[in-house]
C-alpha cells in the first residue's frame, strides 16, 4: 500500500496540472476573442516582441550548456575508447610478433571489463552502451559456445559504435572492414572473397 501512494500522488499532480493548463488556455482564448479585431494585430506583435527574446535567451543557454557538456565528455570518450582499442589490440596480437618498442602490459580481461564499464556507463553514448552489453554477453558465453566469429562481430559492432559516437560515419563500412585491421584472415573467417 505504501508503494501505491506515490503513484496516486503523481496522478493527482498530473491531473491538477492538466486542469490548470486547460483553465489558463480557456481564459486566454476568451480574453483574446473579447479584443476587437483592430487591436488583435497590435496585441500579437507586442506578445511576440516580448516572447521572442525570452525564448531565444533560454534556447541559446540550453544549446551552450549542451555544447559545454559535449566538449567535456568528448575528451573523456576519446580516452576511454583509446584504452579499449589498445587493450583489444594487445589481446589479439601475437606476443612473440609484437615490436619490442611496444610495451606489452598484460591485463586480465575480467579486470579490464570491471574497470572500463563504469567509465562507459558515465561517458559513452547509448549506442556504445548497447553494443558493450551485447559484447559482454557474447564474450561471457564464448568458452562454452566456441563461437569466436560471433564475438568478433560484436567487437566490430562495438568499435563501429565508438567511431560513430566520435562523429565518424559508418555508411560505407562493410562487415569485416574494421576487423581487417587486426585479423589477417578475416575474409576466410567471414566466408568472403576479397
Amino acid at each position: 500500500m505504501k508503494k501505491l501512494w506515490p503513484t496516486i500522488l503523481a496522478i493527482c499532480v498530473v491531473v491538477g496540472l492538466l486542469w490548470l493548463g486547460w483553465e489558463l488556455l480557456t481564459f486566454i482564448v476568451g480574453w483574446v476573442s473579447a479584443i476587437s479585431s483592430v487591436q488583435k494585430p497590435v496585441l500579437i506583435s507586442a506578445v511576440a516582441l516580448l516572447l521572442v527574446p525570452i525564448v531565444t535567451y533560454f534556447t541559446t543557454r540550453l544549446i551552450e550548456r549542451r555544447r559545454s557538456i559535449d566538449a567535456i565528455t568528448f575528451a573523456k570518450r576519446v580516452e576511454i575508447y583509446d584504452k579499449f582499442v589498445r587493450f583489444f589490440m594487445s589481446s589479439v596480437m601475437n606476443k612473440e610478433n609484437m615490436p619490442e618498442n611496444i610495451p606489452s602490459k598484460s591485463v586480465d580481461p575480467l579486470t579490464f571489463m570491471y574497470e572500463i564499464t563504469p567509465e562507459l556507463l558515465i561517458y559513452a553514448s547509448n549506442g556504445v552502451i548497447k553494443e558493450w552489453g551485447r559484447f559482454r554477453s557474447d564474450a561471457a558465453q564464448l568458452p562454452s559456445k566456441g563461437n569466436e566469429k560471433a564475438v568478433m562481430v560484436k567487437v566490430e559492432g562495438l568499435l563501429k559504435a565508438m567511431r560513430k559516437d566520435l562523429g565518424h560515419s559508418s555508411l560505407s563500412m562493410q562487415d569485416g572492414d574494421i576487423a581487417r585491421l587486426f585479423i589477417n584472415d578475416i575474409d576466410q573467417v567471414l566466408g568472403k572473397s576479397k
